[in-house]
């Protein structure tokens, strides 16, 4: 990257960057984002959402385990980056009424809430769109896998990460740390991931296609994957 002049690609208009990034390393395009949100207000909006589809295209679906990766694919993401294991969180709970799992107060050990067995359909609703309470007042949020039809997948526990786990991105956040989808899960096919704060859905990360894991599969979704969007 050391020949990779940044000033110069920037010097372009939104559409002439956008049509260069998919050739750019990941590297190249954290720089240019870094770069044009360093401008503060003057920052192109546009452009960073670009930057974040492109990202967001070039790691779904997740690498799965055993399926004979190779080079950049095949390493596993950030070694430095906590991660959550959905096969070892708590039994899952049935729930006495049928809503989206409540988020708990961040402690110093993350800790891992319960997906509802038997949970209505999730939908942002009007309200939604809000993401100050996770952000500034530093509430605690879960992370809900679904299924096509947007249900938890049954079995699955939902998984509760602190405020810090998130940095704003054009209408929404990214989650910096990693997901990991056991094998000792049942066998689940994930299409979205619902972030739920204050016991509301507020935003939603889409798969392009839906995702098999456990039943003696794992999966994983790699830190700075899964961008949540509040339109949807």
């Amino acid at each position: 990257m050391n020949d990779f002049d940044v000033d110069a690609v920037l010097s372009g208009t939104v559409e002439d960057i956008t049509a260069k990034l998919a050739d750019l390393t990941a590297e190249q395009r954290k720089a240019l984002h870094n770069a044009e949100k360093a401008k503060g207000e003057g920052a192109r909006v546009t452009l960073l959402d670009a930057i974040h589809r492109v990202d967001e295209a070039a790691v779904t679906p997740p690498v799965m385990a055993g399926a004979g990766a190779t080079g950049d694919a095949a390493k596993p993401a950030d070694a430095e980056k906590p991660s959550h294991d959905a096969s070892k969180a708590p039994a899952p709970k049935k729930p006495a009424a049928a809503k989206a799992p409540a988020a708990k107060k961040p402690t110093a050990a993350k800790t891992r809430g319960a997906a509802p067995k038997d949970a209505t359909v999730l939908s942002i609703d009007g309200e939604a769109g809000d993401l100050t309470p996770l952000l500034e007042y530093h509430e605690a949020a879960l992370v809900v896998l679904a299924d096509v039809a947007g249900k938890p997948i049954e079995g699955w526990p939902a998984l509760e990460f602190p405020s810090d786990a998130f940095e704003r991105a054009p209408a929404g956040v990214v989650l910096k740390e990693a997901i990991d989808m056991g094998i000792d899960l049942p066998r689940g096919d994930v299409s979205s991931a619902w972030l739920v704060v204050g016991n509301k859905p507020m935003a939603v990360s889409r798969l392009s296609m839906p995702l098999t894991a456990g039943g003696g599969r794992k999966a994983q979704f790699p830190a700075n994957s899964r961008r949540f969007r509040t339109d949807g």
